[in-house]
């Protein structure tokens, strides 16, 4: 079909919004600016949205609209780094929310109807903008989502209060303040989304749906409280208990900024209240007061890390990746069986080798009932994970392997049986395959020695299961080709991981911080201070968990393997703490072993076992100011990770930020440890370093790196 020229509603080699009218009276309205492509906030956007919408009412040729996205991947954005950055004071960013939120009022009160079709990542802002049309229509594909508190923000456009009215206050308390993400079927089903359809038709969907609606629109109006009575679910007793409930759960959420979220919360309860235009006045507020936090830069710098790190390939020399759609997992242990899980959901075909057909059998079993998690959990369907689990066969020898683009070996941490793993492998496989070694205290670079082809072989570490794990290390060898390393890193990212590389060296980098943190936590039970104490302590510092509940997780064998060899790599500077032996000889191993610093029921986590304490010989009673505990335990990380960069072990401060967040549960506000010593200056982190030196010797030598920059003033960062 013909259409008229499109009409660029403000000239400029920047354009925001694009207006075209079909001869059937549907203005197609696109929302793309490519120099910010993730911010409606900008003036520009406002600007050019405003004047599209004056188009659509005074135009006589125009009887209904379609609102789309120019990006493929989703449906615009919100704040990003950049416009945080040019925001200097609170009251400017709380206009900038409310000018947005008067455009968007202008939409929603069109005597048109204005119909938005969406697709992928329909996040942020740009659900605030669809959610003020008149109707949304989805692809089957997209996901929404209000993640501003993740970013340490509320949403600023009013998106918040107009999913209270339409699915009601649970919904938007699980969107807004707990940054929960729905399919297009769960938001249609909670009244968000009036249809869904595939992604090829979605604009011819979304148009008769905009005819449908032309000359039947309500009396438009502002959501009011009287409005939403039923997305209030009750009564004022009703409404107390589940903001009640809601401010327990966001403050244990991992992921999200504690005072974001209740800024969000707050709004919700203005709007249950007092109405919307009391509701969008204290989110602009709460926008404007939360954007000029030390927090929402810090998240908005690491969500910018994150995403420049998507774009990395993890080499620096141009190297492309190497096409992977067959794997090999040599081992179907908890290892084995996650790797090829994820895998399986990236779309290679995975063939699994055990020792005999009781393994493989068991190891099928692991991998079908983590598909069977994912079913029960939403987060796939029954037909996918079938088709998924269709690719998967296993093998007690090494017949189909020969065709395999990349090998995972995830057999136990033995050196020998890995090498021979890795020589039985190579006799089959093609020059062009990647060897990856899921080892967690063997060096890759020793067992590459045996390689016939060591140009191929790297590392995988996780420091969690594959499945729950959000970073993937892809280790280096000094002779690892750039080649095998991009391939590698390519492949984590279809598996849904964040992906860094590092240089091969004892516990890589995700271990060795995590080794030295919980090193220090032991130190500090060795002087008197109780487990709880110590967890309780950096849980509120912002850990998603305490160094030694974590210990217990990780292992205590896996971490004394990793120690000694740092003590073996570094001398006394890493001399582990007695404590670790002292656990191995009563075999508290942590959950693994049903028995660690926590008592483990049912697979369920209990209270820290007294018996611990008889078993490293010290009675729990020292009483130390809380930031002493905080600081030993956070700066104990953080100078290790300035000893890795110093080392060569990363490749930026970026990465060991990402890797430190996302490994460890590093506190995402603070944006990892080298953002949090450019927030509070190398000399001051310096100095308590040194402070720490002096009391309890060389184990708190500062980092060359450290004294470097607090010598010249320095940061990590510009």
């Amino acid at each position: 079909m013909s259409v008229v020229p499109a009409l660029i509603v403000e000239r400029s080699d920047e354009r925001a919004v694009s207006l075209e009218v079909r001869r059937d009276g549907v203005a197609l309205v696109t929302i793309d600016e490519p120099r910010d492509p993730q911010s409606i906030l900008h003036p520009l956007f406002r600007s050019q949205l405003g004047t599209a919408l004056g188009r659509i009412e005074a135009d006589a040729s125009i009887a209904t609209a379609v609102l789309v996205a120019g990006r493929a991947d989703g449906f615009a954005g919100g704040a990003t780094l950049r416009l945080l950055k040019a925001v200097q004071f609170a009251s400017d960013a709380e206009q900038m929310a409310w000018e947005l939120g008067l455009v968007l009022r202008r939409l929603a009160a069109l005597r048109k109807p204005v119909v938005a079709a969406v697709r992928g990542g329909v996040t942020g802002g740009g659900f605030e903008i669809a959610l003020a049309c008149h109707a949304i229509v989805a692809s089957d594909d997209a996901i929404f989502s209000l993640p501003a508190v993740r970013a340490g923000l509320v949403p600023g456009a009013n998106g918040l209060l107009r999913v209270a009215a339409r699915a009601g206050m649970r919904i938007a308390v699980h969107l807004g303040a707990e940054a929960a993400q729905l399919t297009a079927d769960e938001a249609m089903a909670a009244g968000l989304v009036d249809d869904v359809c595939a992604r090829t038709i979605l604009v011819d969907a979304a148009t008769r749906r905009a005819k449908a609606l032309i000359g039947r629109l309500p009396h438009a109006q502002p959501p009011r409280s009287g409005f939403v009575a039923r997305a209030l679910e009750g009564n004022p007793i009703a409404r107390r208990v589940l903001f009640r409930n809601a401010r327990a759960r966001v403050r244990a959420l991992e992921g999200t900024a504690p005072g974001a979220a209740e800024q969000a919360l707050h709004v919700l309860e203005t709007f249950s209240t007092s109405g919307f235009d009391s509701a969008s006045r204290a989110e602009a507020k709460a926008f404007g007061e939360l954007v000029v936090t030390e927090t929402a830069h810090r998240l908005a710098e690491l969500a910018h890390a994150v995403r420049a790190l998507e774009r990395d390939t993890g080499v620096d020399d141009g190297a492309t990746p190497r096409t992977v759609q067959h794997v090999a997992v040599a081992g179907g242990g908890t290892l084995g069986a996650g790797f090829a899980f994820i895998t399986l959901g990236a779309g290679p075909t995975v063939r699994l080798k055990e020792r005999d057909d009781k393994r493989a059998g068991l190891a099928m079993r692991k991998i079908k009932a983590l598909w069977d998690a994912r079913v029960a959990a939403g987060d796939t369907t029954d037909h996918e994970a079938e088709r998924a689990f269709a690719r998967l066969t296993s093998t007690t020898d090494f017949s189909g392997v020969r065709h395999a683009d990349l090998v995972i070996e995830a057999v136990p941490e033995d050196l020998s049986l890995k090498r021979a793993v890795l020589h039985d492998v190579e006799a089959l496989v093609a020059p062009t395959c990647v060897y990856a070694s899921t080892s967690t205290s063997i060096s890759v670079a020793k067992l590459a020695e045996s390689a016939a082809c060591p140009d191929r072989v790297v590392g995988l570490h996780v420091m969690r299961s594959p499945a729950d794990a959000l970073l993937v290390e892809v280790v280096r060898t000094d002779r690892t080709a750039p080649w095998a390393v991009a391939t590698a890193v390519a492949l984590s990212k279809r598996q849904g991981k964040t992906a860094i590389v590092v240089k091969d060296g004892p516990g890589f980098y995700a271990m060795r911080i995590f080794t030295r943190l919980v090193n220090e936590a032991l130190h500090l039970v060795g002087d008197g201070v109780a487990v709880d104490t110590i967890d309780a302590a950096m849980c509120e510092w912002g850990f998603a968990a305490g160094p030694l509940r974590a210990l217990d997780e990780v292992g205590v064998d896996v971490v004394a393997r990793v120690a000694q060899g740092l003590h073996a790599a570094f001398g006394s500077r890493t001399t582990p703490p007695g404590s670790l032996a002292r656990l191995l000889s009563a075999e508290r191993l942590g959950r693994s072993s049903g028995r660690g610093f926590y008592r483990y029921a049912s697979d369920k986590v209990g209270a820290v076992d007294p018996h611990v304490y008889e078993a490293l010989r010290v009675t729990p009673g020292t009483r130390l100011p809380l930031e002493e505990i905080q600081m030993r335990c956070a700066l104990a990380l953080v100078n290790e990770a300035i000893v890795c960069f110093g080392e060569g072990v990363l490749r930026s401060p970026r990465d060991g930020d990402v890797g430190a967040v996302f490994g460890l549960g590093f506190p995402p506000f603070r944006g990892g440890p080298f953002r949090y010593v450019d927030a509070v200056g190398a000399a001051e982190v310096q100095r308590r370093v040194q402070s720490y030196a002096d009391r309890f010797g060389e184990r708190w030598l500062p980092a060359p790196r450290l004294v470097h920059l607090a010598k010249r003033g320095d940061r990590f960062f510009t």
